[in-house]
């Protein structure tokens, strides 16, 4: 059996392509990132596991955004247990009345909006 090797130079096959900033990924969240990250979300989706969502985050910002601006800063230092708050509730809705097959059901999952404020400054894509 004859030995197969392959010899590239994996620098050169991305040569053309843009370059991703790694700055931008590692620095502290700030408060306008993340007031954009919440105007940005429909406030009509599903809130979370704590019956709150983006709606109340857009009606409430001025008083919340203490407390999402120390969790931010607590996921960015490592020091936020992401176990406790990175959970989520996965509820099947039914697409049609008597659904009773899995492709009639749509997964909703059910995460909390500071998560959901993370995720959409596009730090956990």
């Amino acid at each position: 059996m004859a030995d197969t090797s392959w010899s590239f130079d994996v620098q050169h096959l991305y040569a053309q392509r843009p370059q991703a900033q790694g700055q931008p990924l590692i620095a502290r969240f700030t408060a306008d990132e993340a007031w954009q990250a919440v105007s940005a979300m429909n406030a009509n989706i599903a809130p979370g596991s704590d019956g709150l969502g983006p709606g109340f985050y857009k009606a409430a910002w001025h008083s919340v955004e203490g407390d999402v601006m120390n969790l931010l800063a607590g996921f960015h230092s490592g020091s936020v247990d992401l176990e406790s708050i990175n959970r989520a509730l996965i509820v099947l809705l039914p697409k049609t009345p008597g659904a009773t097959n899995p492709a009639d059901l749509r997964p909703i999952s059910l995460q909390n909006c500071p998560v959901k404020i993370c995720r959409e400054t596009g730090r956990l894509r």
